[in-house]
């Protein structure tokens, strides 16, 4: 084989640099939801795509190059060849090869594992890159091809012969990596496991990459509240904890969330009648989650028909007849998600043209609520704030109304790059095949439809209200352990190495007469950490519910 006979890729410095302002543009949008940031910038996001085993048992293929895949992704397939080249315009973020001569491994594309480890910012040595991305296959480099990389200035020319070189083909770093390994990728759009992506809840605004120092640096500059947190830089593990340079606005103010009783009187008071029986006149609520859900108002059951539309086609007899075919053929009533086989005759309403469905039909619920507060004007809470943003009035599609059935309220894919499913819950329907689909139904599974959309709108709404109320428990347990309300997954151990002892040490003396003994007592309250929170709960794992904490010098 002979060196001129391969192909090099190298990256354009330009591509990279605008993949850096790429960068930069997006943190800087998405800087205040931490959601998106998931964890410090200089690691890899906490949350990532459960990538499953798909190479199994590791054979190899054919060519000797990967390990046979046993599972794939359709969506992923469409955004790489067989070959290792990227489809739709994508660009490595590496450089890339491939070696010549008439064999059939000639056109595949590879990586330097080198190469591979820079790109991802890989902190270890090539050794333990190998050992822990076992899904792919290294191969190693001979005489000739050591030969065409230094040519082609891929490799040093002062690189001893001794030292092995490695590489990957570009298919199976794809697949593991994905958007990782793109010029300014994205998620979800730019992975191979998109299925994956999306079942884990991950958009396109997550953030993919880890940022280098020079990054940070700038990134620092751009947006300086992104880096009001604590200050890792300069601490080691020996530093006393004391002097560890923590931020005082770095954390939240727990009042808007956590609103605790002032008055020790009342609290004793309420303590004493309870340990008594008596009956408890005093209210001590702990904790106040402000925000409430106001099912009546905020979901209405969705309304597919006009005013005459099922009494018009209960006088014709059509209940069980599609509404926009011919009435020959019978329907079958086993029930459809906008999917029947069926057919139809045609059912007319004197109502004329459909009208908005903005006011909606009422749920049950609204018998049992209190009228006064039934109206959400005037509510700003965050729960009410994220419901209408998701059951708002949303724009119609007209020619979905077939025959006074008014369908105009359903989702369209339009822009075709549109998620999944709709704020509401409801997927985005093909504007080519749901009209045919809507003249297949009979009124009566209409009326189970509307039901069924209903079931799905509230679900959607109460999962979302959820995440927010969850957020707000979390925070009101951080004010109660004693730990800096605000502080996020990755920060909680260094808070509460820091905070622990403060609140360990923390003592309230209660001074009571005692009528028995005639002298006054001390009684002296103090905190004592439970299982829980050296993480030995019973909940996790098959370890003992009270078992002491390991010592890290104790073990081997």
């Amino acid at each position: 084989m002979s060196s001129s006979e391969g192909e090099a890729i190298i990256v354009d410095k330009n591509a990279l640099l605008r993949h850096e302002r790429q960068l930069l543009k997006q943190l800087v949008l998405i800087s205040s939801e931490d959601e998106l940031l998931q964890g410090p910038l200089d690691q890899f996001p906490l949350k990532q795509i459960d990538i499953p085993d798909y190479t199994g048992e590791k054979k190899r293929d054919e060519l000797n190059l990967d390990y046979v895949m046993i599972k794939h992704d359709l969506q992923g397939e469409k955004r790489i060849s067989g070959q290792g080249q990227l489809y739709d315009g994508r660009t490595w973020l590496f450089n890339t090869f491939r070696f010549g001569g008439n064999s059939k491994e000639s056109n595949h594309w590879f990586v330097l594992v080198s190469d591979l480890m820079k790109s991802l910012l890989y902190e270890g040595d090539e050794e333990s890159f190998i050992k822990e991305y076992s899904e792919l296959l290294p191969l190693e480099a001979n005489e000739q091809q050591r030969a065409f990389l230094k040519e082609r200035k891929l490799l040093n020319h002062d690189t001893s012969s001794q030292q092995p070189i490695r590489f990957y083909t570009t298919r199976s770093v794809f697949v593991r990596f994905g958007a990782a390994v793109i010029l300014g990728g994205l998620r979800v759009f730019d992975d191979y496991w998109e299925s994956l992506a999306r079942e884990k809840n991950l958009t396109p605004h997550h953030r993919v990459f880890k940022l280098d120092k020079k990054l940070l640096t700038i990134l620092q500059k751009l947006k300086p509240s992104l880096f009001m947190r604590l200050n890792s830089s300069n601490e080691n593990e020996d530093d006393d904890l004391d002097n560890r340079p923590w931020n005082g606005e770095l954390f939240e103010t727990p009042y808007p969330t956590i609103t605790e009783q002032a008055s020790a009187e009342i609290r004793d008071e309420y303590g004493r009648q309870f340990a008594e029986g008596q009956h408890t006149g005093a209210v001590v609520p702990g904790q106040s989650i402000n925000g409430s859900l106001e099912l009546s108002s905020q979901f209405k059951l969705p309304k597919y028909h006009s005013k005459n539309s099922f009494q018009q086609a209960a006088q014709s007899n059509a209940l069980d007849v599609a509404i926009g075919g011919s009435p020959e053929t019978p329907v079958n009533h086993a029930g459809s998600h906008l999917s029947s086989s069926v057919s139809n005759m045609e059912v007319y309403t004197s109502s004329g043209p459909p009208t908005s469905t903005k006011s909606g039909g009422k749920r049950l619920l609204s018998n049992i609520m209190d009228t006064n507060i039934s109206s959400a004007k005037g509510k700003k809470s965050e729960e009410h704030e994220l419901i209408s943003a998701g059951n708002g009035l949303v724009p119609t599609n007209v020619h979905l109304n077939v025959n006074g059935w008014k369908f105009e309220t359903l989702p369209l894919r339009i822009l075709g790059n549109e998620p999944e499913f709709s704020a509401r819950g409801l997927p985005f329907y093909e504007k080519d095949k749901i009209l045919d689909r809507l003249k297949k139904l009979s009124p009566n599974q209409i009326k189970e439809l509307e039901h069924l959309h209903d079931s799905v709108t509230l679900n959607k709404g109460l999962q979302s209200v959820r995440k927010i109320r969850s957020k707000k428990w979390t925070k009101y347990w951080q004010y109660k352990a004693g730990l800096p309300v605000g502080i996020l997954k990755h920060d909680v151990e260094k808070s509460r190495d820091r905070y622990l002892r403060d609140v360990l040490n923390q003592k309230t003396s209660n001074t009571i007469y005692n009528d028995a003994t005639l002298i006054d007592e001390v009684q002296i309250t103090s905190r004592a950490p439970n299982a829980n929170f050296f993480n030995n709960s019973n909940i996790k794992g098959f370890k003992p519910p009270y078992a002491p904490p390991v010592r890290k010098e104790h073990k081997k």
